[in-house]
């Protein structure tokens, strides 16, 4: 943006010279008359936008805790690299802390040294201590996280007492799906194109393939309720019904679809054996 000003100071002594000149005209004899030139100084202001500064590389510090080891691990160890290359003022520092990391993490912050960042199954026991930041805001304006790539379930798994205090990692849940081996498929006389579309049918595929040696103990396993039982954000959505309304703070585990689900989970630890299992 630019300005144009005359300075007070050019002003008056153009004034002065102007009006000197009359009173010399009104006074003096006829005389030639004389032309005053006054020289006006013009300013030019130039405001200039500044950038915003940047932090030097490496000067931002992200802990980044997570459950998974292994090849999961491996796999987090590289997401944490690559995010490092596209923002270079941030130092990520990776850790497999495993399935304790719930009790890690909340130890940490008492501690008043929690995580940056941490990958948890539920965000509530953190975010009803006051350990989470909120992240409403971010997705006001997110143009990159999208609500309908993800389960109903899922989505609300992140939320507590009306308020978003994560993402879920995994979007579509990938554990939802039915993983199967197909040369088990193939040897227990399965039609691989007749896949298992309820419980019943679900349970006949895993007689099919499961295999117990003389003594009982299970060799193949065709189904394994781990993953259901252990993750009851799968149930939600297999039932219908969230087990725990983050809005309401209640838990809905004596819903009917919930019980009912109990009850086909157990049949697969029925047919062979939970202390097998």
């Amino acid at each position: 943006m630019t300005s144009r000003l005359v300075s007070r100071r050019s002003f008056l002594t153009g004034a002065a010279a102007a009006a000197g000149g009359g009173l010399l005209a009104a006074c003096a004899p006829m005389a030639t008359p004389q032309v005053v030139r006054e020289t006006v100084v013009v300013k030019e202001t130039v405001v200039v936008q500044a950038e915003p500064t940047k932090a030097p590389p490496g000067s931002i510090d992200l802990d980044f805790w997570y459950i998974w080891g292994g090849d999961g691990g491996k796999a987090m160890e590289a997401v944490s690299a690559e995010f490092e290359k596209r923002n270079p003022e941030v130092k990520m520092h990776p850790l497999t802390i495993g399935g304790v990391i719930l009790d890690k993490t909340l130890a940490a912050y008492a501690a008043g040294a929690p995580p940056d960042i941490c990958d948890l199954i539920l965000c509530a026991p953190l975010a009803a201590r006051g350990a989470l930041v909120p992240i409403d805001d971010f997705m006001a304006v997110t143009t990159v996280v999208k609500e309908d790539n993800y389960f109903d379930a899922q989505w609300d798994g992140t939320k507590w007492a009306g308020r978003r205090w994560g993402l879920p990692a995994n979007e579509g849940l990938g554990w939802l799906g039915l993983f199967r081996n197909r040369g088990l498929v193939r040897e227990a006389g399965l039609d691989e194109s007749q896949l298992p579309q309820t419980y019943e049918e679900l349970r006949t595929w895993s007689q099919a393939i499961t295999k117990v040696d003389e003594k009982g103990a299970i060799e193949i396993l065709g189904y394994s309720p781990a993953g259901m039982v252990n993750y009851p954000d799968c149930a939600s959505v297999v039932m219908g019904v969230r087990y725990f309304d983050p809005d309401a703070l209640k838990y809905n585990l004596t819903d009917e679809r919930f019980v009912e689900y109990f009850y086909k989970e157990k049949l697969f630890y029925d047919d062979v054996g939970p202390e097998n299992l």
